[in-house]
């Protein structure tokens, strides 16, 4: 948080004591010098800031994992998908000060093979099914 316009002061100064942007404020909201040059603080509460929370919307994707599903302002999340998916979008996402995440997390896609097979001499190569295939 903030002391505004500074910490020191003299007698009958007044501060405002505000927290950043992404924290929800509690307690006293001023101080002032007093003439035994003490700050009293109003009210006298202390102050505390506290982070704003993001919802518990984030959802692993499918054939993949995330690091974390609630967080407060700040807080990273990150995913990754299983052996033998690749990521479609962001790899993470951050609680933004107004407590909302910065994106939604991406799907999870089976890895395509990078090269096509060729034809045996003498032989063929032909689709089977296989976990991600499907069947008409």
């Amino acid at each position: 948080g903030t002391v505004s316009p500074s910490r020191n002061g003299t007698t009958g100064d007044i501060r405002a004591l505000t927290c950043n942007a992404g924290f929800t404020q509690e307690g006293a909201t001023t101080a002032s010098c007093q003439n035994t040059g003490t700050w009293l603080i109003t009210p006298s509460t202390p102050t505390t800031c506290t982070a704003n929370t993001c919802p518990a919307v984030l959802v692993a994707p499918a054939n993949g994992t995330i690091s974390i599903t609630i967080g407060s302002t700040g807080d990273t999340a990150f995913d990754a998908c299983n052996a033998g998916y690749t990521r479609v979008g962001a790899n993470m996402t951050v609680c933004l000060p107004g407590g909302n995440w910065s994106a939604t997390m991406p799907s999870s896609f089976p890895t395509p093979c990078k090269t096509n097979l060729t034809a045996l001499v003498h032989g063929t190569a032909t689709n089977q099914p296989g976990p991600n295939t499907s069947q008409s």
